[in-house]
């Protein structure tokens, strides 16, 4: 068997006299997101061979709104009421994640993971869950901008 360096591996699914070890600079996908921005040559981790996961690495994490925000969505400059803008990074941007706002599904994405959205104020969950099943949740809440 010719060894590749296409899929990262664990022992739980491959022997380590099998693995190609090799030192690879990581950071989390929200600073990982920036940093490519600036870094042409940073190179992503490549996945996980299917079937062989390791659960210490998110595959994406929430970057707005943080956990706990109190978050005020100000009119539109039409006098409509605005909405919140909440963006997710991903390891890989091809994943489909799948968005809940307090257990309700309201939306997917790919590529780009952002998703609109007008809460009403009030305390709040969002769920975001990958096609894997992997899931992060944060808690938020909507305040009324005061007159």
């Amino acid at each position: 068997m010719i060894k590749q360096k296409t899929y990262r591996v664990t022992s739980a699914c491959e022997s380590p006299s099998d693995m190609i070890h090799q030192s690879w600079f990581v950071l989390p996908p929200t600073m990982e997101y920036y940093y490519k921005q600036r870094h042409a040559d940073y190179k992503s981790l490549p996945p996980f061979m299917s079937g062989c996961v390791n659960e210490s690495q998110p595959a994406f994490e929430i970057i707005y709104p943080e956990e706990g925000a109190q978050i005020s969505i100000p009119e539109e400059i039409t006098g409509e009421k605005g909405r919140t803008v909440f963006t997710v990074t991903a390891r890989n941007n091809q994943t489909k994640l799948f968005w809940h706002l307090d257990d309700e599904f309201i939306g997917t994405t790919e590529n780009i993971h952002q998703m609109a959205v007008d809460p009403l104020p009030g305390k709040h969950t969002l769920t975001v869950v990958d096609e894997k099943g992997e899931s992060v949740t944060i808690n938020f809440e909507i305040i009324e901008k005061e007159n």
